[in-house]
């Protein structure tokens, strides 16, 4: 099995945990991505977001994704754990301030342990806003770039939604941004309610070596 740098999360705060994220998906992610059809252009095979990131995730997610790792077949298993050692390797190499990679768990473009994945990996796509400073900030996904999601509202020279392309765009639902960070959803003041909180967060490679 492959090792993991975080501390043992009680059975019932995992279950719980699986309960909300039923009904984060249900209630709040199907929900935000059915308005944002005309923008969406996510498919099955579609794994931009899955290969350049930090991919970061809280504890209890990350035992839920190992959940996940110990159901599959074990030569599949023995592969991701060979790409998480080679990734470990360039980690520590790395010179620059962030560590951006393509997922371990990603093979021929499909995600080996999508009904186990983390929170971030369920909202991608979908515009969402932080604040900084007391300013609210929108981020749109990376695949607007590249002509995917939000692209047709995407003015790449100011990187914003341009409000005069949505005009002529002729779509009717507004581009929106969510409240969706990591920070909210993960947010211990909600989940401590449910009967579980999410623990420290950091990126998905950081899980698996001590620097």
């Amino acid at each position: 099995m492959l090792s993991m740098n975080c501390d043992k999360i009680p059975a019932m705060e995992l279950e719980n945990y699986k309960i909300y994220l039923t009904l984060l998906e249900e209630r709040v992610i199907k929900k935000h991505f059915d308005e944002q059809k005309p923008y969406i252009l996510c498919r099955k095979g579609c794994a931009h977001c899955c290969k350049n990131g930090e991919f970061p995730l809280s504890e209890v997610e990350m035992k839920y994704l190992m959940f996940g790792y110990e159901k599959l077949k074990q030569d599949k298993k023995d592969a991701i754990k060979k790409k998480i050692n080679n990734l470990i390797s360039q980690a520590k190499e790395n010179k620059q301030p962030r560590f951006r990679h393509a997922c371990p768990f990603l093979f021929d473009d499909i995600c080996s342990i999508y009904e186990f994945r983390p929170i971030i990996c369920r909202t991608h796509g979908l515009m969402f806003f932080v604040e900084e400073n007391g300013i609210q900030k929108n981020k749109i996904p990376d695949c607007a770039k590249i002509g995917l999601n939000y692209s047709s509202v995407y003015d790449a020279g100011k990187n914003i939604i341009s409000d005069e392309m949505w005009k002529k765009s002729g779509i009717k639902p507004l581009p929106c941004a969510y409240n969706l960070s990591l920070k909210t959803l993960t947010n211990p003041e909600i989940t401590k309610e449910l009967g579980f909180v999410c623990g420290k967060s950091k990126p998905l490679i950081e899980w698996f070596i001590k620097f």
